[in-house]
Order: C-alpha cells, then sequence, then structure tokens
C-alpha cells in the first residue's frame, strides 16, 4: 500500500511548496513528501498534514491519541 503525497489541505499546498518542509527536508537529506510523513499531524490514509502556519491557526488541536489533519479540532469545553 502506498501512502498519499501529503498536502496541506488548509492552505492548499502540497509539502514541495512549502518552505519550512523543504528546509526541513534538505536539512534530514530527505525529499519534502518524506519530510512531511514525519510530522505528527500527518494522516497516512489521507495525505493530509497540517504546516505550522495553519496548525496554529487551528488552535494547535490536541487529543489523548494524538490529532491529525482531516479530523475534527476539538473544541473547549464550555464552563
Amino acid at each position: 500500500m502506498s501512502v498519499p503525497q501529503p498536502f496541506d489541505p488548509y492552505c492548499k499546498r502540497a509539502a514541495g511548496e512549502i518552505d519550512e518542509i523543504v528546509f526541513g527536508a534538505a536539512d534530514q537529506g530527505v525529499s519534502p513528501d518524506a519530510y512531511a510523513a514525519m510530522d505528527g499531524t500527518f494522516n497516512e490514509q489521507t495525505g493530509e498534514f497540517a504546516c505550522t502556519g495553519c496548525y496554529i491557526e487551528l488552535g494547535m488541536p490536541s487529543s489523548a491519541a494524538g490529532w491529525k489533519a482531516g479530523q475534527l479540532v476539538p473544541q473547549p469545553a464550555r464552563i
């Protein structure tokens, strides 16, 4: 089974179009796609991930199981 090409659905850019991914990949000696696939937000089923800017705009979502791009963004509990 092949992994889908990494894509940020929030800013609509492929991994190779995002400077932080390109520079990080060059630093690690891997392709931008491979670097994005190592990101904690990378969704192996859909190929989606969130670049740093989008992750911050989304409110830096997290969950006990780990948040992946394409999942619902958890909302804070109302008091």
